[in-house]
């Protein structure tokens, strides 16, 4: 019933795509530890013109042995869709700046993306992980850091204060009256 009190409460909110700024940006995350097993959830959301074009919400397809690991592999799932986007609006002639950035609250994870080469900590990754650093290295896609204040992606993927939600909500919309992250 609290679910279905939101949604007529918020029957009247929609996206709202803004011309001013033609930019594509992607926001991903990870929760390492969920409490119903070893299998992390994850998602992402790629904002063009300030407003969400795509987003994803699910279970992790590996049980990583750490959170670099988990955000390293939901990286990788970010730039999937999010290359798809990129192939999208150029094949209706939009131009878009590559490398695109995808912003990442873990450190680790970032090095992960940046640095070429297997070490003692990547050597046991999925092959389909390691598509972020393909795309780093082609410049496609460049991981960015973002503190976990800012990361939008954590609507997808852990319980938030009404506060924090709103103001992801606000952000993943674009709305204009309310308040909200500046992209």
């Amino acid at each position: 019933l609290k679910v279905l009190a939101y949604l007529y409460h918020v029957r009247n909110l929609g996206l709202n795509y803004d011309g001013t700024r033609p930019t594509v940006v992607c926001y991903s995350d990870a929760s390492w530890n969920p409490p119903d097993g070893p299998v992390p959830f994850g998602g992402h959301v790629v904002l063009f013109c300030g407003a969400a074009v795509s987003f994803s919400s699910r279970k992790i397809k590996i049980v990583p042995q750490s959170s670099a690991e988990a955000e390293t592999a939901l990286y990788s799932m970010a730039c999937k869709d999010l290359r798809f986007c990129q192939l999208l609006l150029e094949f209706i002639e939009f131009r878009i700046e590559l490398p695109t950035r995808v912003r990442c609250d873990n450190q680790a994870a970032i090095a992960c993306v940046k640095n070429p080469g297997v070490t003692m900590r990547t050597r046991h990754y999925e092959i389909w992980v390691h598509l972020g650093r393909w795309q780093y290295l082609h410049k496609i896609s460049e991981p960015e850091f973002t503190p976990t204040t800012r990361q939008l992606a954590d609507i997808f993927t852990k319980a938030l204060d009404r506060t924090t939600f709103c103001l992801f909500r606000n952000t993943i919309l674009n709305l204009k009256t309310e308040a909200k992250i500046s992209i």
